[in-house]
């Protein structure tokens, strides 16, 4: 399991249960209250302190402690439903059934689309839990998930099956907590659920494969807020897919010790460089270091590998290319090495436009049906952008209007009013004029 915690880069003081550690404001930690330049941080014990449970024991939870999608909690037969059981009514085709399961109740799917189940088109079902937080910190997420893990049924590409849990504070649950993804060692001839840690659509191997005997997960949850509202969505559209949850809790917990003492991002020309040291590290897989756009919302860029578990002082640095002019917004996901993993609060940069202007080469070029470019101002300024032949003669109009500053606005030239040759294009502001060529093939 897994929470960051932030340290000063030099000495502490501890007095009693109180920790009060120098740390500039706006760094990282997760759960603390920064006051002034100090970050006071409560040492808490080092058990977690559950206040949710569902273990979908109640024959009265669903559409009370919990919904789900259309109210659905049917068994159509033995392999198409989705529903709270003992395991009486559906038929496992992987053995004896679902082991480890916490008490005598647990919540099941399989082939969700049948007629008399959720029905065409209702291959993803969902359950949605609302948790009371209010006044709680450093929160936890753990659940018990499990799978078919022998007969290979699972899909992949666009109808690709999953189970995946969402999570938001005081917002719809649309920040991602875990995820078990289509996942084959050999190219199809064995399939499964697997964990994917990095959210990218495919399981991470087989370390994370869910089997049939209930298996532990959970994450970090950043913030606080009122309410932790929590999805779970599966996709099953066949028999044999067979998935099933239980014993989710929502805990208080202590901070362990992957803990930060710097995390800062400085620009660099087009490009960003991303910063951040530790002081000591506890099972730590490493860090997803991603990146915000609102076109993207947020996406990862890349992994950096932890050092595991030491006492020793470690640096990291990660150098971010080809970012646009504007603000970009970055943040960390560490990763334990059981998958739990747990953000870092944002830190933000931008990348301004150097000089008068930033006029992009023309991609591709040549080109022979369409091409683009992208152009950037530091200021707001009246813009128009042209092609012209190499008579002067004025053939397209790319742009003409205000562009504002530092935003990267994307041209498109098209060929098919063009014939084949040479050709400027003439970008003309209030304070410059830039010129390029491109050559249009036919």
């Amino acid at each position: 399991m897994n929470h960051f915690s932030a340290r000063a880069a030099t000495g502490y003081l501890t007095a009693g249960r109180l920790t009060v550690r120098s740390l500039p404001v706006g760094s990282w930690a997760v759960g603390w209250l920064a006051v002034g330049c100090l970050i006071v941080a409560m040492v808490l014990p080092a058990s977690a302190q559950v206040f949710y449970t569902e273990d979908f024991e109640d024959p009265n939870g669903p559409g009370v402690d919990y919904t789900t999608t259309n109210n659905i909690n049917v068994i159509d037969n033995l392999s198409d439903y989705f529903v709270r059981t003992d395991g009486s009514g559906i038929d496992a085709n992987f053995g004896a059934g679902y082991g480890g399961v916490s008490n005598s109740f647990y919540w099941a799917g399989e082939d969700h689309d049948d007629a008399g189940v959720g029905g065409p088109g209702f291959g993803t079902l969902c359950l949605e839990f609302s948790v009371d937080v209010t006044g709680r910190n450093n929160l936890f997420f753990r659940g018990l998930f499990a799978a078919n893990d022998a007969s290979n049924a699972y899909d992949s590409g666009p109808a690709s099956d999953f189970v995946r849990l969402t999570w938001g504070l005081d917002t719809p649950a649309a920040n991602n907590g875990l995820a078990f993804e289509y996942f084959t060692p050999d190219g199809g001839t064995t399939e499964f659920l697997a964990l994917d840690a990095n959210f990218d659509g495919t399981g991470d191997g087989a370390a994370g494969v869910l089997t049939g005997t209930f298996a532990e997960f959970g994450f970090a949850i950043p913030g606080t807020g009122s309410t932790l509202n929590l999805q779970l969505c599966a996709q099953s559209n066949a028999s044999s897919e067979e998935w099933a949850i239980d014993f989710f809790r929502v805990s208080e917990e202590a901070p362990l010790p992957v803990e930060l003492t710097a995390f800062d991002v400085t620009a660099d020309e087009q490009g960003a460089v991303l910063r951040w040291e530790t002081a000591s590290e506890q099972d730590n897989a490493g860090f997803g270091v991603e990146h915000f756009t609102p076109a993207t919302g947020w996406t990862t860029l890349a992994f950096v590998e932890g050092a595991g578990t030491t006492s020793q002082r470690q640096t990291y640095r990660h150098q971010v290319s080809d970012l646009t002019p504007g603000a970009h917004r970055f943040r960390l996901r560490q990763l334990d090495f059981d998958g739990s993993h747990a953000y870092s609060q944002e830190v933000e940069t931008t990348i301004e436009v150097p000089g008068t202007l930033a006029l992009s080469a023309v991609h591709p070029n040549p080109f022979s049906e369409t091409a683009h470019l992208h152009l950037s101002v530091p200021v707001e300024q009246k813009v128009s952008v042209d092609v012209f032949d190499l008579q002067g003669r004025q053939v397209a109009s790319l742009f003409a209007g205000h562009l504002p500053a530092n935003t990267r606005h994307t041209l498109r030239l098209d060929a098919s009013r063009l014939t084949g040759g040479l050709y400027l294009i003439r970008a003309q502001g209030e304070a410059f004029t830039a010129t390029q060529s491109v050559v249009v093939m036919k």
